[in-house]
């Protein structure tokens, strides 16, 4: 049940050769990738998840004996969570 899931969530489909294949994200235009991330994160949930990640992402601080990787990792979810946000807010504006 959650490969089907998942399978349709990021759009895999199996090949004939049995190959699962990724969905070609050029053709995808990035306005409906930004409509999908709002409607997602409008409901309850999506919303409980992104106040969730926002406290663990935001509100963590490295204290003086974080190492270089620790930094850079820490960076790397604030900028994915960045990411994210800004998508949301392009979905929520209006199509020209």
């Amino acid at each position: 049940m959650m490969t089907r899931f998942l399978k349709k969530l990021i759009g895999l489909r199996v090949r004939d050769d049995g190959v699962m294949a990724f969905p070609d994200m050029r053709r995808i235009a990035l306005q409906d990738i930004q409509k999908s991330y709002a409607r997602l994160f409008a409901t309850e949930d999506g919303q409980a998840v992104l106040a969730h990640l926002q406290r663990t992402v935001f509100m963590r601080a490295c204290g003086a004996d974080c190492n270089d990787a620790q930094i850079r990792y820490a960076e790397g979810q604030r900028a994915l969570l960045f990411q994210i946000m800004r998508h949301i807010e392009g979905g929520r504006k209006p199509s020209a």
